[in-house]
Protein backbone atom coordinates (compact mmCIF):
# COMPACT_ATOMS: atom_id res chain seq x y z
CA UNK A 1 0.00 0.00 0.00
CA UNK A 2 0.75 3.26 -1.12
CA UNK A 3 1.89 5.78 2.12
CA UNK A 4 0.16 8.72 0.30
CA UNK A 5 1.74 11.41 -1.34
CA UNK A 6 3.34 14.50 0.72
CA UNK A 7 3.50 17.94 0.43
CA UNK A 8 5.55 19.58 2.57
CA UNK A 9 4.79 23.50 3.85
CA UNK A 10 7.50 26.05 3.75
CA UNK A 11 9.78 26.15 6.53
CA UNK A 12 9.55 27.59 9.92
CA UNK A 13 7.20 24.93 11.40
CA UNK A 14 4.30 25.03 8.50
CA UNK A 15 1.67 22.54 8.23
CA UNK A 16 2.71 19.56 5.76
CA UNK A 17 0.13 18.33 3.49
CA UNK A 18 -0.89 14.73 3.03
CA UNK A 19 -2.86 13.21 0.10
CA UNK A 20 -4.15 9.56 0.12
CA UNK A 21 -6.36 8.06 -2.37
CA UNK A 22 -8.76 5.52 -0.66
CA UNK A 23 -7.71 3.00 -3.71
CA UNK A 24 -4.45 2.76 -5.30
CA UNK A 25 -2.70 0.62 -8.35
CA UNK A 26 -5.04 -2.34 -7.31
CA UNK A 27 -8.57 -2.90 -5.16
CA UNK A 28 -7.48 -5.77 -3.14
CA UNK A 29 -3.78 -4.92 -2.02
CA UNK A 30 -2.94 -8.72 -1.36
CA UNK A 31 -4.13 -9.36 -4.90
CA UNK A 32 -3.59 -8.49 -8.28
CA UNK A 33 -4.63 -5.09 -10.47
CA UNK A 34 -8.65 -5.60 -10.47
CA UNK A 35 -9.05 -7.80 -7.73
CA UNK A 36 -12.46 -6.19 -6.14
CA UNK A 37 -12.47 -6.66 -2.71
CA UNK A 38 -15.51 -6.52 -1.57
CA UNK A 39 -17.31 -7.05 -4.80
CA UNK A 40 -21.17 -6.00 -5.17
CA UNK A 41 -20.82 -4.46 -1.60
CA UNK A 42 -21.11 -0.90 -1.34
CA UNK A 43 -20.31 -0.41 2.31
CA UNK A 44 -17.87 -2.95 2.46
CA UNK A 45 -15.77 -1.18 -0.23
CA UNK A 46 -16.41 2.03 1.54
CA UNK A 47 -15.43 0.88 4.71
CA UNK A 48 -12.27 -0.91 3.11
CA UNK A 49 -11.29 2.20 1.60
CA UNK A 50 -11.44 4.34 5.47
CA UNK A 51 -9.19 1.93 6.77
CA UNK A 52 -6.91 1.89 4.43
CA UNK A 53 -6.35 6.00 4.59
CA UNK A 54 -6.46 5.26 8.47
CA UNK A 55 -3.39 2.72 7.54
CA UNK A 56 -1.63 5.63 5.03
CA UNK A 57 -2.59 8.66 7.80
CA UNK A 58 -1.06 6.38 10.76
CA UNK A 59 2.20 5.52 8.44
CA UNK A 60 2.22 9.54 8.12
CA UNK A 61 1.90 10.26 11.84
CA UNK A 62 -1.76 11.80 11.46
CA UNK A 63 -5.30 10.45 12.36
CA UNK A 64 -8.70 11.59 10.83
CA UNK A 65 -8.46 14.58 13.10
CA UNK A 66 -5.89 15.58 11.16
CA UNK A 67 -7.80 15.50 8.02
CA UNK A 68 -9.11 18.49 5.92
CA UNK A 69 -11.09 17.53 2.85
CA UNK A 70 -12.59 14.58 1.46
CA UNK A 71 -13.62 14.08 -1.87
CA UNK A 72 -15.83 10.33 -2.66
CA UNK A 73 -16.48 8.84 -5.88
CA UNK A 74 -19.49 7.07 -6.49
CA UNK A 75 -21.01 4.95 -9.57
CA UNK A 76 -24.41 5.36 -8.28
CA UNK A 77 -25.71 8.17 -6.32
CA UNK A 78 -27.99 6.24 -4.37
CA UNK A 79 -25.17 5.46 -2.49
CA UNK A 80 -25.27 8.87 -0.91
CA UNK A 81 -26.71 8.55 2.20
CA UNK A 82 -24.23 4.92 2.46
CA UNK A 83 -21.18 7.65 2.18
CA UNK A 84 -22.49 9.76 4.92
CA UNK A 85 -23.09 6.65 7.42
CA UNK A 86 -19.25 5.01 6.43
CA UNK A 87 -18.10 8.70 6.50
CA UNK A 88 -19.64 9.27 10.03
CA UNK A 89 -18.42 5.52 10.54
CA UNK A 90 -14.88 6.24 10.02
CA UNK A 91 -14.42 9.40 11.78
CA UNK A 92 -16.29 8.07 15.03
CA UNK A 93 -18.82 10.42 15.36
CA UNK A 94 -16.55 13.56 15.00
CA UNK A 95 -17.15 16.12 12.85
CA UNK A 96 -15.78 15.15 9.53
CA UNK A 97 -14.01 18.19 7.36
CA UNK A 98 -15.23 19.92 3.86
CA UNK A 99 -16.52 16.95 1.89
CA UNK A 100 -17.65 16.50 -2.09
CA UNK A 101 -19.56 13.76 -3.40
CA UNK A 102 -19.57 13.12 -7.01
CA UNK A 103 -21.29 10.58 -8.90
CA UNK A 104 -18.84 8.97 -11.89
CA UNK A 105 -19.48 6.84 -14.39
CA UNK A 106 -16.75 4.05 -13.74
CA UNK A 107 -13.83 4.03 -11.61
CA UNK A 108 -10.42 2.23 -12.13
CA UNK A 109 -12.18 -0.93 -12.28
CA UNK A 110 -14.79 -2.54 -13.22
CA UNK A 111 -16.85 -3.50 -10.06
CA UNK A 112 -15.58 -0.62 -7.72
CA UNK A 113 -18.42 1.09 -6.41
CA UNK A 114 -16.37 3.85 -4.30
CA UNK A 115 -13.26 5.73 -3.89
CA UNK A 116 -12.29 8.26 -1.37
CA UNK A 117 -9.70 10.66 -1.37
CA UNK A 118 -8.51 12.54 1.63
CA UNK A 119 -6.18 15.27 2.45
CA UNK A 120 -4.56 15.98 5.49
CA UNK A 121 -2.52 18.79 6.83
CA UNK A 122 -0.32 18.14 9.97
CA UNK A 123 2.47 20.09 11.85
CA UNK A 124 5.86 20.04 9.83
CA UNK A 125 8.93 18.13 10.78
Amino acid sequence: MGQGTLLRGGHGGEPRQVHFPGRRRREDENGKGGDIKYLGDFAGQCRYAYDKIKRALAANGATFNDVVKIVTYVTDIRYQADVGRCRSEAFAGAPPPAHTLLNIVQLAWPGMLVEVDVTAATAAK
